[in-house]
């Protein structure tokens, strides 16, 4: 209609021109040129407008009733920005289309962004056909810089619109696409194919997200609640020192679930699965975590530990996601108490229905841990779903007792030490007891010899100091804090 009203325009003052020539009056000559320049401008402005405006790329791209275009507009949590934005450019590539094509926006969007998992639409986003009918001009894409916190800075470009194809062999199913805000627009000649186009566009981003791969917390932000990027300490097999049969359950209830699950999906085994690690503190729980933490990678990791325990159900539901995945929940007490004597029920009732979810396309684990399995709610420890496994950390035995002590002596001289007799010695103690047992010890002998070469050398005298210190002068509450039950005197 635009086009048809300057056409209009542009006869009209051609026809008042040569009138006003013909009519060869001076008046005449000044109006007739007045009229010349306005008509050229418009005439300018027509062609610039068709050559330069989006709506040619549009006619190009969709051919006949690219006007009549159907736009489908769904809210898109920012932490999938990055990853729809990438969907498209390596759909961009394997296609071989041109590149995104900037257009002039206005700021009609908010720039608040969200972290929500629901789907709603954007209220301030812009329609795609409506943009192409009103043909704003083509100029350079504008990159913002996500909020995120990546191991490489992630940019968007905000006014970029996409021109492809679902089928590159089928011409009607071209869309384009847009991302306005944290809104995701697409355009198409049907319906159908656009929400064909958003269903593909959120498998293929979730395959590849950014996320992938890595260990990830979740942590309140503002409204919502953003997503960080961890680096744990890796922890290797040889470093773990546990009986043979804690190690091999370990290993069979985590990293075999994760090898064999595309058996166990083809044999429509629900891929979820709960471990339990539980036992006095000190005995190695947190370290078995990090081993399998480890020993899991690629596998996606999600960390949920003290206040992110207050996110239990938007990093369950994180998790499920980012599948084949490991969630790490420690101390789950804090928030999987008895009912009946817990004031947070409500964070309880969300990891139940995390739980209870349940997924059947790839596999998510959830490794918890606990220093007081008595507490804990029975609907969590005595359904099968929910903890499918509970792994007993003892203290040490006494070949453990003697290989911790070996591992915490190896950068230290220990020819003046009975080994033997600091095992029995140490009969009912924790692996951190042990630890802390030879880290004060190595303090005293530098207190003595402070000039000492290293290796420093410990002596009898040493650790009997450090078993003083610890026993007598720190009382009660430092022996439970280390993991002490009972030290047979020498």
């Amino acid at each position: 209609m635009r086009g048809l009203i300057w056409l209009f325009l542009i006869l009209i003052g051609a026809v008042i021109i040569i009138w006003e020539l013909v009519a060869s009056t001076a008046t005449g000559i000044v109006v007739a040129t007045v009229m010349a320049i306005g008509v050229s401008y418009a005439l300018v402005a027509q062609v610039d407008s068709y050559l330069f405006g989006i709506a040619r790329n549009a006619r190009h791209h969709f051919g006949g009733h690219w006007n009549q275009l159907i736009d489908l507009t769904k809210a898109i949590p920012k932490r999938d920005l990055f990853d729809i934005y990438q969907a498209l450019q390596r759909l961009q590539v394997e296609q071989q289309m041109p590149s995104p094509f900037g257009i002039v926006l206005s700021p009609q969007y908010s720039d608040e962004y969200y972290e929500g998992d629901e789907s709603s639409v954007n209220s301030g986003h812009q329609s795609l056909a409506g943009i192409f009918r009103q043909n704003p001009y083509v100029e350079q894409l504008r990159y913002k810089t996500l909020s995120v916190d990546t191991p490489t800075p992630q940019r968007i470009a905000e006014n970029a619109v996409f021109f492809l194809y679902l089928e590159p062999s089928q011409p009607e199913s071209a869309f384009a696409a847009l991302l306005q805000g944290q809104s995701l627009t697409i355009a198409a000649k049907a319906e159908e194919i656009a929400q064909n186009v958003m269903l593909f566009l959120d498998k293929t981003s979730h395959e590849s997200s950014v996320y992938r791969g890595h260990v990830l917390s979740v942590k309140s932000h503002k409204k919502g609640y953003q997503i960080e990027f961890l680096s744990p300490a890796e922890v290797v097999r040889e470093q773990l020192i546990l009986s043979a049969q804690t190690l091999e359950v370990l290993e069979h209830n985590v990293l075999r679930v994760l090898k064999h699950a595309q058996a166990l999906k083809a044999s429509r085994q629900n891929l979820q699965h709960g471990v339990l690690l539980y036992g006095p503190p000190g005995t190695g729980k947190s370290l078995a975590v990090r081993y399998l933490m480890t020993a899991a990678k690629p596998i996606t990791v999600v960390n949920v530990t003290g206040r992110q325990l207050r996110l239990i159900r938007e990093s369950c539901r994180l998790a499920r996601l980012l599948a084949p995945s490991l969630i790490v929940m420690e101390d789950i007490d804090l928030i999987a108490t008895d009912r009946a004597q817990s004031q947070r029920t409500m964070l309880l009732h969300d990891l139940l229905n995390e739980m209870d979810a349940g997924t059947h396309h790839a596999p998510v684990i959830y490794l918890m841990t606990t220093n007081r399995p008595e507490v804990l709610e029975r609907a969590l420890s005595l359904r099968p779903g929910r903890i499918n496994q509970a792994v007993h950390f003892s203290l040490p035995d006494e070949e453990c007792r003697l290989r911790l002590l070996q591992c915490f002596l190896q950068d230290s001289d220990s020819s003046q030490l009975d080994l033997q007799a600091m095992v029995s010695r140490s009969q009912g103690t924790s692996a951190a007891f042990i630890e802390e047992w030879i880290r004060r010890s190595l303090l005293f002998a530098i207190d003595r010899e402070a000039d000492s070469a290293i290796p420093i050398q410990i002596t009898r005298d040493d650790v009997e100091a450090a078993i003083h210190e610890i026993i007598e002068s720190g009382g009660e509450l430092t022996r439970k804090l280390l993991g002490y039950e009972s030290l047979s005197k020498p």
